[in-house]
Protein backbone atom coordinates (compact mmCIF):
# COMPACT_ATOMS: atom_id res chain seq x y z
CA UNK A 1 0.00 0.00 0.00
CA UNK A 2 1.27 3.50 -0.87
CA UNK A 3 0.07 6.95 0.10
CA UNK A 4 0.26 10.10 -2.04
CA UNK A 5 -0.92 13.60 -1.19
CA UNK A 6 -3.21 15.73 -3.34
CA UNK A 7 -4.60 19.22 -2.73
CA UNK A 8 -7.75 18.76 -0.59
CA UNK A 9 -9.77 20.64 -3.26
CA UNK A 10 -8.95 17.78 -5.68
CA UNK A 11 -10.47 15.05 -3.50
CA UNK A 12 -13.86 15.28 -5.23
CA UNK A 13 -12.11 14.65 -8.56
CA UNK A 14 -10.77 11.30 -7.30
CA UNK A 15 -14.04 10.21 -5.68
CA UNK A 16 -16.27 11.34 -8.56
CA UNK A 17 -20.03 11.62 -8.72
CA UNK A 18 -21.51 9.29 -6.13
CA UNK A 19 -18.14 7.52 -5.77
CA UNK A 20 -18.14 6.41 -9.42
CA UNK A 21 -14.55 7.43 -10.20
CA UNK A 22 -12.98 5.87 -7.12
CA UNK A 23 -14.94 2.61 -7.55
CA UNK A 24 -13.87 2.55 -11.22
CA UNK A 25 -10.21 2.97 -10.23
CA UNK A 26 -10.49 0.15 -7.67
CA UNK A 27 -12.18 -2.17 -10.20
CA UNK A 28 -9.98 -1.26 -13.20
CA UNK A 29 -6.72 -1.78 -11.33
CA UNK A 30 -7.86 -4.76 -9.21
CA UNK A 31 -7.08 -2.91 -5.99
CA UNK A 32 -7.98 -3.84 -2.43
CA UNK A 33 -8.99 -0.24 -1.63
CA UNK A 34 -8.37 3.48 -2.13
CA UNK A 35 -8.83 5.53 1.01
CA UNK A 36 -9.09 9.30 0.67
CA UNK A 37 -8.64 11.44 3.79
CA UNK A 38 -9.95 15.01 4.21
CA UNK A 39 -6.38 16.38 4.26
CA UNK A 40 -5.69 15.01 0.76
CA UNK A 41 -3.85 11.83 1.78
CA UNK A 42 -4.75 9.10 -0.73
CA UNK A 43 -3.83 5.57 0.42
CA UNK A 44 -3.88 2.99 -2.37
CA UNK A 45 -3.71 -0.68 -1.38
CA UNK A 46 -3.38 -3.80 -3.51
CA UNK A 47 -0.50 -5.54 -5.30
CA UNK A 48 2.47 -3.27 -6.06
CA UNK A 49 2.13 -3.13 -9.86
CA UNK A 50 -1.59 -2.37 -9.57
CA UNK A 51 -0.95 0.30 -6.93
CA UNK A 52 1.70 2.05 -9.07
CA UNK A 53 -0.59 2.07 -12.11
CA UNK A 54 -3.49 3.41 -10.04
CA UNK A 55 -1.33 6.16 -8.51
CA UNK A 56 -0.28 7.25 -12.01
CA UNK A 57 -3.97 7.33 -13.02
CA UNK A 58 -4.88 9.37 -9.92
CA UNK A 59 -2.01 11.82 -10.52
CA UNK A 60 -3.12 12.24 -14.16
CA UNK A 61 -6.73 12.76 -13.03
CA UNK A 62 -5.74 15.44 -10.54
CA UNK A 63 -3.29 17.17 -12.93
CA UNK A 64 -5.82 17.26 -15.78
CA UNK A 65 -7.95 19.53 -13.63
CA UNK A 66 -5.36 22.34 -13.42
CA UNK A 67 -6.20 23.94 -16.77
CA UNK A 68 -9.06 26.09 -15.47
CA UNK A 69 -12.62 24.97 -16.07
CA UNK A 70 -15.47 24.91 -13.61
CA UNK A 71 -14.79 23.81 -10.05
CA UNK A 72 -15.18 20.04 -9.78
CA UNK A 73 -18.23 18.48 -8.23
CA UNK A 74 -16.99 19.28 -4.72
CA UNK A 75 -17.03 16.41 -2.28
CA UNK A 76 -18.52 13.52 -4.23
CA UNK A 77 -20.19 11.09 -1.86
CA UNK A 78 -17.64 8.40 -1.07
CA UNK A 79 -19.39 5.37 0.40
CA UNK A 80 -17.88 5.84 3.86
CA UNK A 81 -19.36 9.34 4.12
CA UNK A 82 -22.93 7.98 4.54
CA UNK A 83 -23.95 8.93 8.05
CA UNK A 84 -27.66 8.07 8.11
CA UNK A 85 -29.40 5.02 9.60
CA UNK A 86 -28.19 1.64 8.38
CA UNK A 87 -30.48 -1.10 7.06
CA UNK A 88 -31.10 -4.03 9.37
CA UNK A 89 -29.32 -7.32 8.74
CA UNK A 90 -31.69 -10.13 7.60
CA UNK A 91 -34.27 -7.57 6.39
CA UNK A 92 -35.26 -7.15 2.74
CA UNK A 93 -35.32 -3.74 1.04
CA UNK A 94 -36.29 -2.41 -2.38
CA UNK A 95 -33.22 -1.29 -4.36
CA UNK A 96 -32.29 0.34 -7.67
CA UNK A 97 -29.17 -0.52 -9.70
CA UNK A 98 -26.85 2.52 -9.90
CA UNK A 99 -23.79 0.91 -11.51
CA UNK A 100 -22.73 -2.46 -12.86
CA UNK A 101 -19.25 -3.99 -12.56
CA UNK A 102 -18.05 -7.41 -13.70
CA UNK A 103 -18.22 -8.63 -10.08
CA UNK A 104 -21.69 -7.37 -9.20
CA UNK A 105 -24.11 -4.46 -9.08
CA UNK A 106 -24.06 -1.40 -6.82
CA UNK A 107 -27.58 -0.54 -5.69
CA UNK A 108 -29.19 2.38 -3.86
CA UNK A 109 -32.19 2.36 -1.54
CA UNK A 110 -35.29 4.59 -1.47
CA UNK A 111 -35.40 4.22 2.32
CA UNK A 112 -31.75 5.25 2.79
CA UNK A 113 -30.94 8.14 0.41
CA UNK A 114 -27.19 8.36 -0.24
CA UNK A 115 -26.46 4.78 0.82
CA UNK A 116 -25.19 2.25 -1.72
CA UNK A 117 -24.33 -1.41 -1.36
CA UNK A 118 -22.88 -4.17 -3.49
CA UNK A 119 -24.94 -7.14 -4.58
CA UNK A 120 -22.20 -9.57 -5.68
CA UNK A 121 -22.76 -11.42 -8.97
CA UNK A 122 -23.00 -14.72 -7.04
CA UNK A 123 -25.90 -13.24 -5.02
CA UNK A 124 -27.95 -11.92 -7.95
CA UNK A 125 -29.86 -15.08 -8.83
CA UNK A 126 -30.45 -18.66 -7.75
CA UNK A 127 -28.91 -19.86 -11.01
CA UNK A 128 -25.38 -18.81 -12.02
CA UNK A 129 -25.17 -15.42 -13.74
CA UNK A 130 -22.58 -15.72 -16.52
CA UNK A 131 -22.89 -12.25 -18.04
CA UNK A 132 -24.04 -9.54 -15.66
CA UNK A 133 -24.69 -6.98 -18.41
CA UNK A 134 -27.23 -9.33 -20.04
CA UNK A 135 -28.84 -10.03 -16.67
CA UNK A 136 -29.47 -6.52 -15.28
CA UNK A 137 -29.21 -2.89 -16.35
CA UNK A 138 -28.64 0.38 -14.51
CA UNK A 139 -32.04 1.58 -13.31
CA UNK A 140 -33.44 -1.94 -12.72
CA UNK A 141 -35.21 -2.35 -9.39
CA UNK A 142 -35.38 -5.46 -7.22
CA UNK A 143 -35.52 -6.53 -3.59
CA UNK A 144 -32.27 -7.34 -1.81
CA UNK A 145 -31.73 -8.94 1.57
CA UNK A 146 -29.03 -7.46 3.79
CA UNK A 147 -26.65 -10.32 4.67
CA UNK A 148 -24.16 -8.23 6.63
CA UNK A 149 -23.23 -4.67 7.51
CA UNK A 150 -19.42 -4.72 7.75
CA UNK A 151 -17.44 -2.65 10.26
CA UNK A 152 -16.44 -0.17 7.54
CA UNK A 153 -20.11 0.40 6.68
CA UNK A 154 -20.08 -1.70 3.50
CA UNK A 155 -23.19 -3.78 2.89
CA UNK A 156 -23.30 -7.39 1.72
CA UNK A 157 -26.55 -7.77 -0.19
CA UNK A 158 -28.34 -10.66 -1.84
CA UNK A 159 -31.12 -10.65 -4.40
CA UNK A 160 -30.96 -14.47 -4.34
CA UNK A 161 -31.77 -14.63 -0.60
CA UNK A 162 -34.69 -12.20 -1.07
CA UNK A 163 -36.09 -14.37 -3.89
CA UNK A 164 -35.73 -17.57 -1.84
CA UNK A 165 -37.45 -15.93 1.17
CA UNK A 166 -40.35 -14.88 -1.08
CA UNK A 167 -40.74 -18.47 -2.36
CA UNK A 168 -40.94 -19.77 1.23
CA UNK A 169 -43.58 -17.21 2.21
Amino acid sequence: SKTIHVAPVKIGKIIGKGGETIRGLIADHGLANIDVADDGAVAVSGSTTDVDAAISAIEALVAADDKGGGGGGGRGGGREKYAGPMPEVEKTYHSTVVSIKTFGAFVSFEEFPGLEGLCHISELAVERVRNIEKFIEVGDTFDVKVLEVQDDGKLRLSRKAALLDKQKA
